[in-house]
């Protein structure tokens, strides 16, 4: 009896020690898995009045959105980053500019070198050739700022296009969009650069600092470098090394003044907060789709719906949306079922017993004398009712405990009611079959008045001292159960 209710209370014990359960399931590669108490496990099993957790990974909130419909049914109590060069594909590096503006200069051209005679104005004016120098410097310069917003433009616009990827997983795109903003605001001379919470403003404001000091500083040395080359010129005509340089100066000073128009402190900023906004639409947005359920029933069913809200499909094709979830076009169905283990279920069922006595189980008589013992019907089947309680977990073995009652079919050397008391194992979903084995007490004739089988009546006429007593055994039977 002890070890009996040892192994029944163990078998509740088991079941009450599951624990929450969280379904994972990876969008991209289609893949479901599940934990418990930061353990995975193979099936889906969550406790009674547990909560499953269901986390959507990797599901791009700018292409998709997920619904989550939950049916409960009851038993009745019966990417690696490859290939990142070709994302930088487009971004300007020098060359012709957003308007044609600018372009990079160094000092090879400035044709310094002696076309006209050995007469050079950097003999007499040895400024002009510092005012010239800062004045290509200042020129770079202005280059550079004018590269960085047209890169930032491109980056706004390749961000744009990387967030609509359906199937590009979020740590790869997380990375990549790190890399073409740190493109765009790390400083040339950096080589470690990290984004802070102002790093984007500031960035606008170095820009346009740079900007404006940058185009001071050009204008004052060409109009100082002019200065001196006319006051040469009106000297000396054209019959110099530097004829013609003035020119290409001016030339620079009118490109820098376009440039100086066009890249406002109101447009710099902009531009900036475009990319800005980007950035943080991928770096904040969450790319996992979460819903919770209480588990009360014997079974769950999780059906998980994936609709499509932008116009880009694997066709080619465009859809455009309405706000209805029923207007979108549905891309993907996922249906698990999930046990729920935990719930004392107690059924009837009714079967076949077959109790066993072994040598308590015999009829008394006198022969010759001498008390004399003839075994009774042993395993003598009992038409039999089981009251059965068992620990549901969604499987399609239960293991369990039972109570029944069984009468014999013959009553002949067998005890006229049976009671048994043991284990069970129940099979399928709904329970309809039963396994049973255990304890059966039933009521036997047994000597009294210390007699026992071999002893010396006396006489042949007295018979046997016996009385009706509860005694145990064993038993093993099989029932089927009476409702669904």
């Amino acid at each position: 009896m002890r070890t009996l209710a040892l192994s029944l209370v163990l078998l509740v014990a088991g079941a009450v020690s599951a624990q929450d359960l969280v379904v994972q399931y990876d969008f991209i590669q289609d893949k479901f898995t599940y934990t418990r108490n930061q353990k995975t496990i193979s099936k889906a099993v969550v406790r009674k009045n547990g909560e499953v957790q269901v986390q959507v990974k990797n599901l791009n909130p700018f292409v998709f959105i997920a619904r989550c419909d939950w049916k409960e049914e009851n038993v009745a109590d019966n990417s690696s980053i490859s290939g990142l060069a070709s994302m930088f594909t487009g971004i300007p590096i020098g060359g012709e500019a957003l308007g044609g503006i600018l372009s990079g200069l160094n000092m090879d051209q400035f044709n310094l070198s002696s076309t006209r005679g050995d007469l050079s104005m950097f003999d007499k004016y040895a400024t002009a050739k510092s005012d010239m120098k800062n004045a290509v410097t200042s020129f770079n310069k202005l280059f550079a700022v004018e590269q960085t917003l047209i890169t930032s433009d491109f980056t706004t616009a390749k961000l744009k296009k990387l967030k609509l990827n359906p199937y590009l997983p979020y740590d790869t795109l997380k990375a990549i969009t790190d890399l073409l903003i740190e493109n765009v605001m790390a400083p040339s001379n950096s080589s470690e650069y990290k984004l802070t919470a102002t790093s984007f403003l500031q960035k606008a404001n170095d820009l346009n600092n740079t900007l404006h000091v940058e185009y001071d500083n050009l204008s004052m040395s060409v109009q100082n470098f002019l200065d001196a080359y006319n006051s040469f010129s009106n000297i000396n005509g054209n019959n110099f090394s530097e004829a013609g340089m003035d020119q290409t100066m001016k030339s620079m000073l009118t490109a820098a003044g376009r440039l100086h128009a066009r890249y406002t402190n109101e447009y710099i900023h902009k531009k900036i907060e475009e990319l800005e906004q980007q950035y943080e639409a991928i770096t904040y947005t969450p790319f996992v789709y979460m819903c919770n359920y209480m588990a009360q029933g014997d079974m769950l069913t999780l059906q998980l719906d994936f609709y499509e809200t932008s116009p880009y499909t694997r066709s080619g094709e465009y859809f455009m949306g309405g706000d209805a979830i029923d207007t979108l076009r549905k891309i993907r169905t996922k249906i698990i079922h999930i046990g729920v283990q935990g719930d004392m279920k107690i059924t009837t069922s009714v079967g076949i017993g077959f109790p066993t006595y072994f040598d308590k189980n015999q009829s008394y008589s006198n022969r010759d004398s001498l008390i004399y013992g003839t075994a009774g019907n042993n395993y003598a089947p009992c038409i039999s009712t089981f009251l059965n309680f068992y620990p549901y977990a969604g499987k399609n073995v239960h293991w369990g405990g039972c109570f029944g009652v069984g009468i014999p079919v013959q009553s002949e050397g067998t005890s006229n009611l049976n009671f048994f008391l043991g284990g069970s194992a129940l099979f399928g979903s709904s329970s309809k079959v039963g396994i049973h084995a255990g304890l059966a007490v039933g009521q036997l004739s047994l000597l009294t008045n210390g007699q026992k089988v071999g002893d010396n009546l006396g006489d042949d006429s007295t018979g046997p001292d016996t009385k009706k007593a509860f005694t145990t055994g064993g038993f093993f039977g099989i029932s089927f159960a009476l409702s669904k």
